[in-house]
């Protein structure tokens, strides 16, 4: 958890937009997980954080030169519904971590490496932003 105090005593105008990483398939591990609930409906969910290890060959090799992977975090929620709990069992089986429980396979997620792709949207309040998206799961050869 971040120390609060520590960045609000810092000058502004060192904080630099995190980059964005271009569009393309990139080997990731599944850093952490969390809960929470969206903010308008209020629908509970569980959201995974990705950590990019390497792009791959998708990734334009020029577009990626200046941007440090380190600094790069991907994520993704999952509805926790019956309506939508297909997908979180999909996801469990491209990360190869079918469990006993739904709540175990959350937990064996942790530490899986799978391939994410990642597509670009444009931001709704400034559409000159834009925001890399995990549209697909592949699994980790």
């Amino acid at each position: 958890m971040p120390d609060f105090n520590e960045l609000l005593d810092r000058d502004p105008t060192t904080f630099e937009r995190p980059p964005t990483a271009p569009e393309g398939e990139y080997l990731c591990v599944i850093e952490s997980k969390q809960y929470g609930q969206s903010s308008q409906k209020k629908t509970p969910f569980v959201e995974f954080r990705f950590k990019p290890i390497a792009p791959l060959e998708s990734v334009p090799p020029e577009l990626i030169a200046d941007i440090d992977l380190t600094k790069v975090k991907f994520r993704d929620e999952f509805y926790l519904t019956p309506e939508a709990m297909f997908r979180l069992r999909e996801f469990f089986e491209t990360v190869d971590c079918v469990m006993e429980t739904t709540r175990e396979s959350i937990d064996a997620a942790v530490g899986q490496q799978v391939v994410v792709t990642i597509g670009h949207q444009a931001s709704t309040r400034d559409p000159s932003r834009v925001f890399a998206n995990v549209t697909q799961y592949l699994k980790a050869e």
